[in-house]
C-alpha cells in the first residue's frame, strides 16, 4: 500500500518486474525481531510480488520517526513501472 496523503513518484524502468524485485531484494536484508549492534545492510524491508517496503536499518536504537518508502511493481509491455512515497510509519502517523 503506498501512503495517501504523500506524492507518488513513478519510475518507469526496461527490465523484468522479477528482475526489478531481486535487485531491490539484494539492497536489503528482513527486518529484524530484535535491534541488532552491527547490521550487515543499511536498509531492511521487505519485496512482496507487487510491491515493497524499505527503510534505514536502525542498530543501537529504535527511531519511529525514520521514514520508510512504500512502493507498488507493475508489469508493462515497456518493462516495469515502479511507484513509490515516501512517509511516516502508520503507527507513528496516527500520534
Amino acid at each position: 500500500m503506498i501512503f495517501a496523503d504523500r506524492a507518488v513518484v513513478t519510475y518507469l524502468v526496461p527490465r523484468g518486474p522479477s528482475e526489478v524485485r531481486a535487485l531491490i531484494a539484494s539492497e536489503i536484508e528482513p527486518r529484524p525481531l530484535i535491534l541488532r549492534a552491527a547490521p550487515n545492510k543499511e536498509f531492511v524491508g521487505e519485496v512482496g510480488a507487487s510491491s515493497f517496503e524499505v527503510s534505514v536499518q536502525q542498530s543501537l536504537y529504535r527511531n519511529d520517526f525514520a521514514p520508510c518508502i512504500r512502493g507498488s511493481i507493475e508489469p508493462v509491455p515497456e518493462g516495469t513501472r515502479i511507484k513509490a512515497s515516501i512517509g511516516l510509519r502508520e503507527l507513528t502517523r496516527s500520534f
